[in-house]
């Protein structure tokens, strides 16, 4: 269970942090 928690949390800041690559490029 922890595992798929921590796999969630880091595809969540990941998609946060490409979100903010992407506002900053376009």
């Amino acid at each position: 269970m922890a595992s798929v928690d921590w796999s969630a949390r880091c595809n969540q800041l990941l998609g946060k942090v490409l979100n903010k690559f992407r506002g900053n490029q376009i």
